[in-house]
């Protein structure tokens, strides 16, 4: 049996800020189902003995205090692409960039469409993602936008890739998020089966479109889990910076522990990395 790092719940719920790990030899038991997650739900998770079930889950999302609490977007499952004609799409301009003779790229350049995971996937609350900086920093208070729905890429991203791919866009940059990977960030925690089939699919989509898929290992949504006494994720600071959990003791291995799941299920379809 694997030793495995397991969060303390009762310290969680007595302490949302302080984070606390304890160390104990558990037998995991896969695949574990996390489903979503609402504040105004009246039912309750029963599995409190599994230290990584549904309650355990929960416990993550209610200990983040999320404001400003945004439902379900339109969709909940993910939409069939719908082909479209590049004579149809609205491409920019060809002076987009303004006049050519101040700069010039070298022949092996790559010019691709990037966007992350926090900016645009949405669906935060829902298939087994737990919550990260992203989730307790954008909708804190006062006007901030929150990305708890965004542009729903979760459930459209073939619809987004099909249009990439009618624009003749031939690289395709994407961000993972590690929570949707991890649930509980550290070693030794389940691997959530759901997120890592959902970015399976979406390379083998970026691929079937004649496209590269590049991928960004971390952007800015650190897990919650890293934060605690002394390093609040809330704190009005530069995201990444000052407050982006890299304090943590655990951090640095849990990160490598987190790339080595990503490149053992992706580098075989992914030729390019970013950390």
């Amino acid at each position: 049996m694997p030793l495995l790092r397991t969060p303390n719940l009762e310290c969680l719920a007595q302490n949302p800020s302080k984070f606390e790990i304890q160390y104990s030899i558990q037998l995991l038991t896969l695949p574990i189902q996390w489903g979503s997650w609402n504040p105004n739900a009246t039912a309750q998770a029963t599995d409190t003995a599994n230290p990584f079930g549904d309650a355990s889950w929960t416990q993550l999302w209610v200990a983040a205090n999320i404001t400003n609490f945004t439902g379900t977007g339109l969709y909940s499952t993910t939409v069939s692409p719908t082909p479209l004609p590049t004579s149809e799409l609205i491409l920019p301009p060809a002076d987009y960039f303004g006049p050519v003779d101040c700069y010039n790229f070298p022949s092996d350049f790559i010019f691709g469409v990037a966007g992350s995971a926090a900016q645009i996937e949405g669906a935060v609350f829902e298939a087994g993602k737990s919550p990260s900086l992203m989730e307790v920093l954008a909708g804190e208070g006062d006007n901030r936008s929150n990305d708890h729905v965004t542009n729903e890429n979760y459930y459209l991203y073939k619809q987004d890739i099909e249009r990439l791919a009618s624009m003749g866009v031939e690289y395709y940059s994407f961000s993972i998020a590690w929570t949707r990977i991890l649930p509980f960030a550290l070693p030794g925690t389940p691997v959530n089966e759901e997120g890592i089939q959902h970015y399976s699919d979406l390379i083998d989509f970026v691929l079937e479109k004649g496209m590269i898929p590049i991928v960004t290992m971390f952007h800015f949504d650190t897990p919650f889990q890293f934060f605690g006494e002394g390093n609040d994720p809330s704190d009005d600071a530069a995201i990444g910076y000052v407050n982006g959990g890299y304090q943590n003791e655990t951090f640095e291995d849990a990160f490598v522990n987190y790339g080595k799941i990503l490149l053992t299920h992706y580098s075989d379809r992914v030729p390019v990395w970013f950390t």
